[in-house]
């Protein structure tokens, strides 16, 4: 059997929020991989406005075989991803994020499955690297759900859109929804509602991509704010995916999440998602202890951060619960706050444009 041909993709957007210097080190470790990142059919660079025109002349002139591709500072960032499926030539598009570092057989690890043409998705494993205090916190309580980690493909829920090869036309027939009220977990819905479809999506532990924490205190703070946005969010979405319209999304007949703002709310179908605290409490502890099981048992150098790291988890977590009673108040403030500080372009175009659409869903179910 043969690879498939594949387009690699690499987004800026991520750097908005980080550092800019980032996108060397990105660069650099798929340079290095053992499959050769020359060797895609095209690999595109999609910037939305994050690097120089300077450093994207010195790029073009070192490595003629990437391709970059402006994109307006108003997308998101899986209005980006969509867009780079869109444009792609591949039979798989790759995904890859410039704040994160892709170990050496990264690339063949994700490509080598696909060579089966029943395998579709394939998701890498992104981690936080831990080389301190901070970053052993961000790792145990940041949105990169690790795993107990397997030597062969196993079947997963979901993907991360910096680690994760896709058949194009499964993107083209199946596009990821962008107009959500939520800033991050977009690619979790996609996951479920292709699994709904019969997509499978597989994971392939040895495709490692390690990926950066939140840049400074300001970012810090506001970004685990968000994420109790978020989960917020994610709550009704779900509830709505394992209920009613279940049936909708497997006939195809829906416009995916998008068409829950014409569903009618009712406060019974919210409360079954709302959990007693100490039912949340008992499962982010579970969560917790698998990721220090997980790293530890990994690299057991790392213990010895756990007593100084375990403080900042803690604050993480009051950060994030604020973040989800603030939003069951004032739906999008924390959002609009944040987007505001690092994304204004991408802002106005969320509460222009689709914000007044999405309140309905909120409204309804008061």
């Amino acid at each position: 059997m043969t690879l498939p041909t594949f387009s690699i993709i690499l987004e800026t957007e991520n750097l908005s929020a980080a550092d800019v210097s980032g996108f060397s080190s990105a660069i650099a470790s798929l340079l290095k991989q053992d499959l050769s990142v020359s060797s895609a059919e095209e690999f595109i660079v999609i910037d939305t406005g994050e690097l120089s025109d300077s450093l994207k002349e010195a790029i073009k002139q070192q490595y003629p075989w990437m391709r970059f591709l402006n994109a307006p500072e108003t997308l998101s960032y899986y209005e980006v991803k969509q867009l780079g499926a869109e444009s792609a030539v591949g039979e798989v598009v790759v995904y890859c994020d410039a704040d994160c570092v892709y170990t050496k057989g990264w690339l063949r690890s994700l490509l080598t499955p696909m060579e089966d043409p029943d395998i579709e998705i394939v998701a890498g494993e992104t981690t936080i690297p831990v080389t301190g205090i901070y970053s052993m916190a961000m790792a145990l309580n940041y949105m990169l759900h690790r795993q107990d980690p397997k030597s062969h493909l196993t079947s997963a829920g979901f993907y991360y859109m910096n680690n994760v090869a896709i058949r194009r036309q499964i993107l083209v027939e199946n596009p990821i929804v962008p107009h959500l009220p939520i800033y991050r977990g977009n690619c979790s819905i996609h996951s479920r509602l292709l699994r709904k479809k019969g997509y499978r999506i597989w994971k392939q532990f040895s495709a490692k991509a390690q990926h950066a924490p939140p840049n400074g205190l300001q970012h810090y703070i506001w970004r685990f704010l968000v994420m109790g946005h978020d989960h917020y969010w994610l709550d009704i979405y779900y509830s709505e995916l394992n209920q009613d319209n279940v049936r909708r999304f497997e006939q195809g007949a829906s416009k995916d999440i998008q068409s829950l703002d014409t569903q009618k709310q009712d406060q019974s179908k919210v409360s079954t998602i709302r959990k007693h605290p100490t039912v949340r409490i008992f499962q982010k502890l579970r969560y917790i202890f698998r990721h220090i099981r997980i790293y530890v048992g990994e690299e057991p150098q790392t213990i010895w951060f756990l007593p100084f790291a375990l403080p900042i988890v803690i604050l993480s977590q009051f950060l994030i619960m604020i973040g989800r009673i603030v939003t069951g108040f004032s739906p999008h403030i924390i959002l609009k706050a944040y987007l505001s500080n690092f994304e204004p372009a991408y802002k106005e175009k969320v509460f222009d444009e689709i914000l007044e659409k999405e309140n309905k869903i909120f409204s309804a179910i008061q």
